[in-house]
């Protein structure tokens, strides 16, 4: 497929669930938003702590943040046969009533939270303080990132879990680690990678090792900022370390295609040799429906200020 910016308006465009408007909030439903270790016990020798229940906290403390969507299809990947139903929904009550789970709504920003005017259908969990200290020792690969975050960043995770359990679902066999919010640092400069992916190509005559390095924005205002700042920065730790990586590729993840062009002129702008760079992009409905290698896009300039070629590339693992 070969798009000029012009044309993207006729692209049918499908919404991105983790939309997050300008004047929304991040709200909790449930009222118990607490459990301690103790109660977590006597849950489970009283045997209303299923197996379950314990994939279900594990997930959560991978990827702290899931949608209801993206938890059942992972579930659905990991679970014995067995352990298979059509739907999770009442271990979710469960754990929400439990106060294990916090489930959380967007609604609209109000100065007292007494009431919730719910603006979306999207649902998502994630574990309360005292399930998360309890479930984080038994999780090989914990997402340890802590302190309250902006909610566009929460839209941001949202959509980096769901890259990261559908890349795990197509790409299994392959991958060799996976990473949550990595930490790196460019001078005084402190940036964060969404996700880091290790995965083995069998590409030529023999296997060589491929490293992603996953970046996410939201069309929020202050989701975009930080977004173009961490691309710079990831610029500009790699031409210091880019030895250390034989191959690799930049993802950015975005919620519409419309938004491609602005990222891509706004880094191209700023980043001298930046067509060195392996960079391309991936939309969150896209992921739905294809695995990641076959969704990615590419940009190119074709030789006017204001506009690119957006091509869609499928890359064999």
């Amino acid at each position: 497929m070969n798009t000029t910016e012009s044309q993207i308006e006729k692209k049918l465009i499908y919404p991105s669930p983790f939309h997050l408007e300008e004047g929304w909030n991040i709200c909790i439903e449930n009222q118990n938003k607490n459990c301690t270790h103790n109660e977590i016990d006597q849950l489970t020798m009283k045997g209303l702590l299923s197996y379950t229940d314990f994939e279900i906290l594990k997930l959560l403390a991978a990827c702290r943040y899931v949608n209801t969507h993206n938890l059942e299809f992972a579930l659905r990947q990991s679970l014995p046969e067995c352990y298979l139903k059509s739907d999770y929904q009442r271990n979710l009550r469960k754990l929400v009533h439990a106060g294990l789970l916090l489930k959380h709504c967007l609604c609209l920003h109000t100065e007292t939270r007494e009431h919730m005017d719910i603006v979306s259908p999207l649902r998502f969990y994630s574990l309360s303080p005292g399930a998360c200290s309890y479930i984080e020792p038994l999780v090989e690969s914990p997402c340890l990132f802590r302190g309250a975050l902006p909610d566009y960043a929460v839209m941001e995770h949202l959509a980096s879990s769901q890259l990261l359990i559908r890349f795990q679902a197509s790409y299994k066999h392959a991958i060799k680690a996976c990473y949550r919010n990595v930490r790196k640092k460019v001078g005084v400069h402190d940036f964060v990678l969404d996700a880091l992916i290790r995965y083995l190509s069998r590409i030529g005559e023999s296997p060589q090792s491929v490293t992603l390095f996953v970046l996410c924005g939201r069309s929020h205002t202050e989701s975009t900022k930080s977004l173009i700042s961490r691309i710079h920065l990831l610029f500009r730790w790699l031409e210091r370390h880019h030895g250390q990586y034989g191959q690799y590729m930049i993802i950015i993840l975005l919620e519409h295609f419309k938004e491609i062009p602005n990222i891509f002129h706004n880094v191209a702008a700023h980043n001298i040799g930046f067509f060195h760079y392996p960079l391309y992009f991936a939309l969150d409905t896209d992921l739905l429906a294809f695995p990641l290698f076959e969704c990615l896009y590419r940009c190119s300039d074709d030789g006017s200020s204001d506009k690119c070629m957006i091509d869609r590339v499928q890359i064999t693992l």
